[in-house]
Parts: C-alpha cells; structure tokens; sequence
C-alpha cells in the first residue's frame, strides 16, 4: 500500500503530465489546423483507394469536386467524409455524373470503363451485392469505412510522432524535468500538498471538448486554451523552467564554454525530458483518468471499524446437542424475566 507521501508525489507528477498533454495536445490541432493535416492524409487515402491508371481522368479529384463533397468543406478539401455521402458521390462521378444511378446492368457497363485495379474491385462488389442496388451500396460503404480505418492508423502514428516532438520541445523549454520535480516532491512538503490541491479541484473540473474536429473551429480558441494552459503550469510555483542558481545553469557554460556547458546540461536532463515527453504522447484524458483513480484511493481512507456490540446481544453459542434456536429462545426468556 502507498504511503501518503509516496501517493502526493504521484498525484503531482501525474497532474503536470496532465497540463503538458492538454498544451502539446492544443498545440498539435493548432498545428494540424493551420496546414490542414487531416484534409491532406485524408486525400492520400483516397488516392491509395481510387488509384489513377494511365491516362484516365482523375477519379478522386472529380469525387472532391462533387456537390456533395464539397459542401463538407469550406474551400478546402474536407477533413471527414461520411460513407454514405462517398458512396453517393462516387456512383454518380461513375454513371457520367448525371445526378441520377441507373439500374445495376447500366451501372456495370460504367464499372467496366474504369482502371483494371478499380474496375476489379467494384466488379467484385457488385457481384456479392447478389443483384441488389442497396447491397451494392452497402457493400461500397464497408469498403470505404475499412479503408478510412488504415488512414485513421496513419494518422494516428503521425500524431503520436508529433505529439512527442512536440512534447520533448516543451520540456526542453520550460525545462519539465520529471525526475526532478519527483526529488523536489518527495523533499517539500508545502509544495506536495498545494499541488496535490490542484490537482484535486482539476480532477473535479471535465476536460474540454475533444478537437477531432479543430479544423471547423475558431483558431483563437485553440490559441486561448494554450496560453491559459501554460500560464496555469507557470503559476504552480514547481521546479521547472531555467531560472535556478547561477550553480546549476550558469555555472557550466562559465567553466566549459557554450557549447560544452549546453552539452553538459542536456545530458544532466535529457532522461528527465524524455519521461516528460512520452508522458506527453499518451493524451490528457490517460492522465486524467489516472490522476482520477489516485485521488480516490487518497481520499478513501480506511474503514469505520464496527462498533462492539453489547453483551447481551450477542446470542450465546449452543451446548452440545441443543438446538441454535432453543437456545436463542431461552436467552429471550431470561430476559424477559429480569
């Protein structure tokens, strides 16, 4: 079991890892918003689903240009397409664009004008649809939605990669070392039980909303929830940042010159900022979650212990051979009789 201090300490390392996952995780959709990430990798997969084979017109661009695509966006390429809508758009840019899907017999003589690689794939679909326009579809939206499922990975590995440069560059910064902070915890107290009372009203605070979507927001909201996030681990009063006694930062660069002093300071702390860093990449509602379940077993305590029970009535234990209730019995009318 966790001693108190033990378990202050931990609820302090876990809630700033906690403020540097919501500031490297602002500072990414800020990031994906700005160079339009998702609608880029987005496209990618589509290019990977609808290959362009000789000098055949392009299928993708002419889906991205559909009327129904289009109005996902506004002026850009859209950062999620529904299946249905895909399924839709890629049936009438087949047909000829028309608005309007034929019957299958005419929708397969438009299927066999495409790249052998899609026209194998459709043909493959069709067939299973068993001579049903809705099979068809549904089956087009299973294979859409599997492919939308490899450029989800995709993306994710890129955020990750993302998230912890992004993370290593801010405990470099603001120089988040977790092995630090964790010697200056267990040392001082005073500065243990304020954090841990910040992380207690934090705990009880939602995360904000999830920025899947960020795209389609407001970029100052991005930008306030980043300030107001870096402000708040400013004002913490923790061992971070590179304001220390000339002994600990200005002292190497004297002695070893610029370069040799930064070298000497980067492998004092490098095992710090990459803990920090990879705490960073597992996301805030992790830490969350975690500082959560911390805080409850700190604040469960131990049980009420029973209160004795008087004497009288504790029922006495049966003699050989008698039976339990007779027993109960006549301790009733032993009672009774006093």
């Amino acid at each position: 079991m966790f001693t108190s201090g033990i378990l202050d300490v931990a609820i302090g390392i876990l809630f700033v890892y906690l403020l540097v996952s919501l500031i490297v995780t602002a500072a990414n959709e800020i990031i994906a918003a700005l160079f339009k990430m998702r609608g880029r990798v987005l496209w990618l997969g589509l290019r990977q689903l609808l290959p362009r084979e000789g000098g055949e017109s392009d299928l993708v661009k002419a889906i991205f240009k559909h009327p129904l695509i289009a109005s996902l966006s506004h002026g850009g390429r859209p950062s999620y397409i529904p299946s249905r809508t895909f399924v839709l758009a890629l049936l009438d840019v087949v047909s000829g664009g028309t608005g309007t899907i034929g019957n299958l017999a005419e929708l397969e003589a438009r299927i066999d004008q495409q790249g052998d690689r899609l026209r194998r794939q459709l043909r493959l679909l069709l067939g299973e649809s068993k001579g049903s326009l809705d099979h068809f579809k549904v089956n087009l939206e299973v294979w859409f939605n599997n492919a939308m499922d490899r450029v989800g990975g995709i993306y994710k590995r890129r955020v990750q990669y993302a998230l912890f440069g992004l993370s290593f560059l801010l405990a470099a910064w603001l120089n988040v070392d977790t092995i630090v902070l964790a010697n200056r915890l267990s040392r001082d107290s005073a500065l243990r039980s304020a954090l841990v009372s910040h992380a207690e009203a934090a705990a009880k605070t939602p995360l904000p909303e999830g920025r899947a979507e960020a795209e389609n927001k407001a970029m100052a909201n991005q930008q306030a929830r980043l300030a107001e996030t870096i402000k708040e681990l400013s004002e913490l009063s923790l061992p971070i940042g590179w304001d220390g006694p000339d002994d600990e930062l200005k002292l190497p660069f004297k002695r070893l010159g610029f370069w040799n002093g930064l070298l000497d300071l980067i492998q004092r702390h490098f095992v710090g900022w990459a803990l920090t860093a990879f705490a960073g990449t597992l996301g805030a509602p992790f830490w969350f979650d975690l500082l959560n379940r911390f805080i409850n077993i700190r604040s469960a305590g131990k049980a009420p212990e029973e209160k004795p029970k008087d004497p009288k009535e504790v029922p006495a234990p049966a003699g050989p051979g008698e039976n339990p209730g007779a027993t109960a019995h006549k301790a009733r009318s032993k009672e009774k009789s006093k």
